[in-house]
C-alpha cells in the first residue's frame, strides 16, 4: 500500500503542473468560445459554466506560476526545461480574454488588485525563467517572444478595467476632451494618441447609424456631423425644459441633420444629457429608425454600447494601435512555434515537448481567433452549441403559478423548505421566458408617441404629468378601477394588478386578442423583478410582498373547496375568487389586504370583459404599458447597466427607448432647475 501510495504521489508530482497548463488551455479557448453566450437567454448549466470558467481561469494560472516557482527555486536539479516555457504562456492566460473582460461590474472597480497582480506574476515568472533557463538559443528567443505577449496582453487587462470603471465613465464625457481642444491645453500628440490608440475604427464599430444608414456614405456623413454639432454645443447655452418641449412638437417635420445615439454612456452614468443633443436623438429615432421599424434595433445596439464598454476589452482592442498589435501578437506566436520546432529535443521528455506544442499551437489559435473575433466584440455573437433560443424572450414570474407549485412541490422545492430556502429556490430558480420583446416594444412605443402628438403638446406640465403616468391615462374612462392605482403604492399596486391580470386571464371565455397575451406576458414580468430583481426597480421597492401574498394565497386555499391534489392554475384563480367571495372572516383576520384588493379589482374587470372584452384587455394592456415606463424611467442607469452584464432585460431596452424618446431621466427629473418644479 505504502509503495502504491508514493508511486500515486511521483505521478501527480511529474504530471500536476502538465494538467494546469492543459486545463488552463481549455478554459481560456471555452471563454474565447462563449465568454458573450451570457448576455443571451441561455441554458442555466452554461450560464454556470461560464462563471465557473471566468473564476477559475485566474486562478489556475497564478496557481501553475506558483508550482513552477517553488519547483525551480529548490536545490534539487530541475526535472525538465522545457516547463521554463511555460512561464510566458500562463502570463498570456492570465490575461483572459477580450469577450468576458469583468463578469460583473465591481470587478472593473479592482483594477488596482489587477495591476499589483501584473507586477508580481511577471516578476514571478521572470525569476523563474532567468533562473533555471539553461536551453538552446533559439528556444531562448522563442521564450522572449511569448514573453512580450503575456506582458503585453496582461497589461491591457487592468488598462481596459480602470477605463470601464464607472467613475472613469462619469469624470470623461466627451465634452471634457472637446473643452480642452478648444482652450489649447491639449497638445498635438495627444490628439494624435487620441485617433489612434483611443479612438475606435468606424468600420469595426457596429453603431446604430451603421445599421440604419442607406450606405456607407451616409453613415460618415453623419458621424462628421455628430463632431462637428459636438464642438459647437460645447460653447452653446443650453435648452430649459420649455424650449426643448416645443423644439420636439417642430422635431417630426425636420430633416436629420446629426446623430447622437453615443449617448447610451452618459444615460447609463446617470448623467444629465443637455436637451439640445436630446432632440437630436428623438428626431433621429422618429424620422429615421422608426420610420424603418428599426426602432428595437437602434435601442438593442444602444444597450450593447454599455456592455462592451464595461464588461470586454473592445474599447482597447478596437484602435488601430490595438488591432496592429494583435496582427504583431499572432505573428510573434507563429515565429516561436517555428523555432521550438527547428529546436533539436533529444535529452527532452516526450509529454513535455507534446505539452509545449499544445500551449504554443493554442496560444496562436487563440491570437488568430482574437483577431477574427475582434470584430465582433459588439455582436452579442452566441455559437449553436450555447443553446440560443430567442433574443425576443423575457422573463416570467407568477404568483398563482407559484402557489400551483407550493401545493405540488417538485424534489428540489421539497429539499429547499427542509433549510427555509423555499422562498429563495421560488424566485431564482422557477422562473419562465416567453417571447414578447417585440411586440411589448411596439406597445410601449406607440404610447411614447401618442405621448408627444395627443397628450404633451408642447407644455412642459404635461410633459412632467405624462412620465408621472402609471395607468391613470389608461383608466381614465373607467373610473371605478382607478383607486387600485393612485391609492397604493407603486409595489403593492404592481401586486394587486398581477393578482388580478392573473384571475383574469385564467379565467374562461375571456378573450382579448393579442392585448390579453400582452398584459399577461408583462404582469409577469413585473411580479419577476419585483420578487428576484427588485434593485432594479425604484427605490423602497419591498420584496417580501411576493413572499406574503404566496402566503395569503395558501391560508385562502386552506379555507377554499378547492381538492388538494388540485394544482391547475385556472381552478386555483377561482379557487381564491369564490374564497373572497364568501367572506370567510377566519382567513381575513389571518392575510393581508392586497389578495383581497386584487379579487375585488379582478371582479370589476370581469364585469366590463363580458361586455366589451377587447375594449377592456386594451384597457389592462394600457396600464401595464404605462406601469412598465413608470418603473423604468424611475430606476437608475447604474442598475441598467450592473444587471445587462448578465442578462437580457426588457426593463432596460424599455428604459433606453424612453431615453431615446426624449421622455424624462432619473438625472432629468433630480436636476431640475427652480422655476421647473413650481
Amino acid at each position: 500500500m505504502d509503495i502504491n501510495i508514493s508511486g500515486t504521489q511521483d505521478w501527480l508530482d511529474i504530471w500536476k503542473l502538465r494538467i494546469i497548463v492543459l486545463v488552463s488551455t481549455v478554459v481560456q479557448l471555452f471563454l474565447l468560445t462563449y465568454g458573450s453566450a451570457r448576455r443571451a437567454p441561455v441554458a442555466r448549466w452554461l450560464r454556470v459554466c461560464i462563471w465557473l470558467a471566468y473564476l477559475s481561469g485566474d486562478s489556475l494560472s497564478i496557481y501553475g506560476l506558483a508550482t513552477l516557482f517553488n519547483r525551480h527555486s529548490r536545490a534539487a536539479p530541475v526535472r525538465s526545461t522545457l516547463e521554463v516555457l511555460w512561464a510566458p504562456i500562463l502570463l498570456i492566460h492570465l490575461a483572459g480574454q477580450d469577450q468576458i473582460t469583468a463578469y460583473s461590474i465591481q470587478d472593473n472597480e479592482l483594477w488596482g488588485r489587477q495591476v499589483v497582480t501584473l507586477v508580481s506574476q511577471v516578476a514571478v515568472a521572470l525569476y523563474v525563467f532567468c533562473q533555471s533557463w539553461s536551453g538552446d538559443r533559439r528556444l531562448l528567443v522563442a521564450a522572449i517572444l511569448m514573453f512580450i505577449i503575456g506582458i503585453y496582453k496582461f497589461s491591457t487587462k487592468p488598462l481596459a478595467l480602470k477605463r470601464a470603471t464607472f467613475g472613469n465613465l462619469v469624470a470623461s464625457p466627451p465634452s471634457v476632451a472637446l473643452r480642452k481642444k478648444l482652450s489649447g491645453f491639449r497638445h498635438c500628440f495627444a490628439d494624435f494618441w487620441n485617433g489612434t490608440s483611443r479612438k475606435p475604427f468606424i468600420v469595426s464599430l457596429s453603431t446604430p447609424e451603421l445599421i440604419l444608414a442607406d450606405d456607407i456614405e451616409q453613415c460618415v456623413g453623419w458621424l462628421q456631423a455628430w463632431d462637428e454639432q459636438e464642438e459647437m454645443e460645447a460653447t452653446q447655452e443650453e435648452l430649459s425644459l420649455r424650449e426643448y418641449v416645443l423644439k420636439v412638437q417642430q422635431a417630426a417635420d425636420a430633416s436629420v441633420s446629426s446623430v447622437f445615439l453615443h449617448e447610451t454612456e452618459a444615460f447609463a452614468a446617470d448623467l444629465l444629457v443637455p436637451y439640445s443633443r436630446r432632440v437630436k436623438i428623438l428626431q433621429f429615432m422618429r424620422n429615421i429608425a422608426c420610420k424603418k421599424d428599426r426602432s428595437a434595433i437602434a435601442v438593442r445596439m444602444g444597450l450593447d454600447e454599455v456592455y462592451w464598454r464595461l464588461y470586454t476589452r473592445a474599447k482597447v482592442a478596437l484602435t488601430v494601435i490595438g488591432i496592429e498589435v494583435r496582427l504583431l501578437t499572432f505573428s510573434l506566436a507563429a515565429v516561436a512555434i517555428a523555432l521550438f520546432a527547428r529546436t533539436p529535443k533529444p535529452h527532452d521528455d516526450l509529454a513535455d515537448v507534446k505539452v509545449t506544442y499544445i500551449l504554443f499551437s493554442s496560444i496562436a489559435l487563440l491570437e488568430l481567433l482574437s483577431f477574427l473575433n475582434i470584430f465582433t466584440l459588439r455582436f452579442g455573437r452566441v455559437t449553436c452549441l450555447a443553446c440560443y433560443d430567442d433574443p425576443d424572450l423575457i422573463y416570467q414570474q407568477s404568483l398563482i403559478s407559484s402557489a400551483a407549485r407550493r401545493r405540488k412541490p417538485s424534489w428540489l422545492l421539497w429539499l429547499a423548505a427542509l433549510v427555509s430556502l423555499d422562498d429563495l429556490v421560488m424566485r431564482h430558480w422557477y422562473i419562465n421566458q416567453t417571447p414578447g420583446m417585440e411586440r411589448i416594444h411596439e406597445a410601449v412605443l406607440a404610447h411614447i408617441t401618442k405621448g408627444w402628438d395627443e397628450y404633451i403638446h408642447g407644455d412642459p406640465a404635461l410633459y412632467r404629468e405624462f412620465n408621472n403616468l402609471r395607468g391613470q391615462r389608461a383608466v381614465r374612462n373607467h373610473q371605478e378601477v382607478l383607486s387600485y392605482i393612485v391609492n397604493w403604492p407603486f409595489d403593492q399596486s404592481v401586486l394587486i394588478w398581477h393578482v388580478a391580470t392573473e384571475m383574469c386571464f385564467h379565467h374562461a371565455d375571456t378573450g382579448g386578442g393579442p392585448p390579453r397575451k400582452i398584459a399577461q406576458a408583462i404582469s409577469c414580468y413585473m411580479i419577476y423583478l419585483l420578487s428576484a430583481r427588485s434593485e432594479m426597480l425604484m427605490l423602497g421597492t419591498r420584496r417580501h410582498l411576493f413572499s406574503n401574498s404566496l402566503d395569503d394565497i395558501k391560508i385562502m386555499l386552506q379555507y377554499s373547496d378547492l381538492d388538494d391534489a388540485c394544482s391547475d392554475h385556472r381552478s386555483i384563480a377561482s379557487a381564491i375568487l369564490r374564497t373572497e367571495r364568501l367572506g370567510t372572516l377566519l382567513h381575513r383576520d389571518s392575510i393581508g389586504p392586497l389578495i383581497p384588493k386584487a379579487c375585488q379589482l379582478a371582479e370589476a374587470l370581469l364585469q366590463e370583459l363580458q361586455h366589451q372584452k377587447e375594449e377592456t384587455w386594451q384597457m389592462v394592456q394600457d396600464v401595464w404599458v404605462e406601469m412598465l415606463c413608470y418603473a423604468a424611467s424611475r430606476g437608475r442607469g447604474y442598475m441598467h447597466a450592473v444587471s445587462h452584464g448578465e442578462r437580457w432585460e426588457l426593463l432596460s431596452h424599455v428604459w433606453l427607448l424612453l431615453c431615446y424618446m426624449g421622455m424624462e431621466t432619473l438625472a432629468d427629473r433630480l436636476q431640475r432647475a427652480g422655476d421647473e418644479n413650481k
